[in-house]
């Protein structure tokens, strides 16, 4: 590799002969050997560079829609968290944002009142299963005497016919006075005697029979339907209650806890909706190429602004090639000169070495050198020369 000696080395050199020539006076000179003409330098690696900040970002909205306010300027240093452009549409998304949080704060309230609520609705579930265990028994009782052979006892039955023995033979007696009775008055008063006593036995032929009769086909059905009915009204009377012993009702608690994490998730998306209208400062940094005007439209992912942290400027190669590269380590001393301020150099230091070529023709790596000082009237974007010392 030919060794170059550029304006970077002159530096050096100059550097190395002022302190050669401070020596104390009245000292007695020391013999050094002769140069000679095979003298070898100590090999430079030089490249074509650009200052960069440390740090900078191409920033871009989040959202799209209308600028509304430009909130910086070209120049214009901010700080981390700084609003820099706001979108159209504000007041919609706060107000989209408040209509969250009462949803949030709703949902929260229900699931509290719920779970306030446990012991009550417990209690109420538990009085809901005796009544349903009373009606279930009124009903299987109503069902079991309607059946066959089952609606009166033996000694009921008896009893029954009795009367109706006793009252057909008042029938019969009654039947012979108004037989026998003359004039129209006695007539009258065995006739209501005589229907007075009919009734009577019709009454308890209608006891009898019902006693030993069995129901309807319709009236088996009622009776049916209704016992189904507060069969099942007790079967969930008793789920009921078991369900609330612990605590809320399962459903109930899932339902609540299910709403409380979608007010959650809409008022995120709210907020972030709002978050995204305004594009902040993500670090320290001077605003530069503020490219948005206000009214128009912007994307997501349309660069708007570069925001640079100029207090740190360090330097990248553009055209290091990679035989050069492979000589170069971290650490490695090198003098830094300008295009721009060409009575100015630098020291500076390797700091890191790409780990893959840089896109473009040829093979290249970027190198970033860290400058020990940054010179008055350095700017971002402009070009440097690089002169890097190998260590051979």
């Amino acid at each position: 590799m030919i060794k170059r000696c550029t304006k970077g080395l002159a530096w050096i050199l100059a550097g190395s002969l002022m302190l050669a020539g401070c020596g104390v006076a009245g000292s007695e000179a020391t013999a050094t050997p002769e140069s000679g003409a095979g003298e070898v330098f100590d090999a430079i690696v030089s490249a074509t560079g650009v200052v960069v900040p440390e740090r900078w970002a191409a920033l871009s909205m989040r959202g799209q829609g209308i600028v509304a306010e430009l909130l910086v300027e070209e120049g214009d240093r901010v700080v981390a968290g700084q609003a820099l452009v706001r979108l159209d549409g504000q007041a919609q998304a706060e107000a989209a944002v408040r209509l969250a949080e009462q949803e949030l704060l709703n949902a929260q309230q229900a699931l509290h009142d719920l779970r306030e609520d446990a012991p009550l609705a417990a209690a109420q579930a538990e009085l809901a299963r005796a009544n349903a265990e009373k009606a279930l028994a009124d009903e299987q009782y109503r069902w079991r005497v309607q059946q066959a052979g089952q609606r009166a006892s033996p000694e009921t039955i008896r009893e029954a016919e009795a009367k109706l023995t006793l009252a057909e033979d008042a029938v019969d007696r009654y039947q012979g006075l108004y037989n026998q009775a003359s004039g129209d008055s006695a007539k009258a008063q065995a006739q209501v005697q005589l229907t007075q006593a009919q009734r009577e036995r019709d009454a308890a032929l209608r006891n009898l029979n019902w006693y030993r009769g069995k129901p309807t086909d319709v009236d088996q059905a009622i009776l049916d339907g209704k016992l189904g009915v507060a069969q099942a009204e007790r079967d969930a009377a008793v789920r009921e209650a078991e369900l609330r012993i612990p605590g809320p009702h399962p459903d109930l608690l899932a339902q609540a806890e299910g709403r409380l994490a979608a007010a959650q998730a809409q008022l995120a998306a709210a907020r972030q909706a709002l978050a995204d209208l305004e594009l902040q400062a993500p670090f320290d940094g001077v605003i530069c190429n503020l490219r948005a005007r206000p009214g128009e439209w912007v994307a997501p992912g349309m660069p708007i602004l570069l925001l640079g942290d100029l207090e740190a400027l360090r330097v990248e190669t553009t055209d290091l090639n990679e035989i050069d590269a492979a000589r170069l380590q971290a650490g490695d001393p090198a003098v830094v000169t300008f295009d721009a301020l060409p009575a100015t150099g630098v020291s500076a230091r390797v700091e890191r070495i790409g780990f893959k070529s840089s896109e473009g023709s040829g093979v290249n790596y970027t190198v970033i050198l860290v400058l020990d000082e940054i010179p008055d009237g350095l700017r971002w974007g402009m070009t440097a020369f690089v002169d890097i010392e190998v260590q051979e």
